[in-house]
């Protein structure tokens, strides 16, 4: 039995018989011209976290961006590295996977001293 793919406009396959981000691909081509990635995770960059691919910035930090500002365009003024496209792959990640994205946020907050905690 093969699994049929549902493409979003977010430019993000999911597998119409699959549960959670383990089976999130990006999708190249049409849907993301410009290059860009999909999600990474690589135990030498942020410690294995997902970040966007190609690039050091964490999934969960453009999440928090975004529902900071709550536009695209600060999280892209923040970011220029980012295309449109990688913040649409991000937050669709993370939609997918909270949990992976809380517990990779979780990880990275218990790495600081409490005293040089901004939040």
């Amino acid at each position: 039995m093969t699994a049929k793919s549902d493409v979003r406009s977010s430019g993000v396959a999911v597998s119409s018989t699959a549960t959670g981000a383990h089976l999130f691909q990006s999708m190249r081509g049409a849907q993301q011209a410009g290059g860009v990635g999909g999600i990474a995770r690589d135990p030498a960059v942020w410690g294995g976290r997902a970040v966007i691919q190609g690039t050091r910035i964490p999934v969960f930090v453009i999440v928090d961006q975004f529902q900071e500002s709550e536009t695209m365009d600060a999280v892209l003024e923040q970011y220029p590295e980012l295309k449109r496209a990688d913040v649409h792959v991000a937050l669709a990640y993370a939609d997918l996977d909270r949990e992976a994205v809380d517990r990779d946020r979780k990880t990275y907050l218990d790495e600081i001293p409490r005293e040089a905690r901004t939040r």
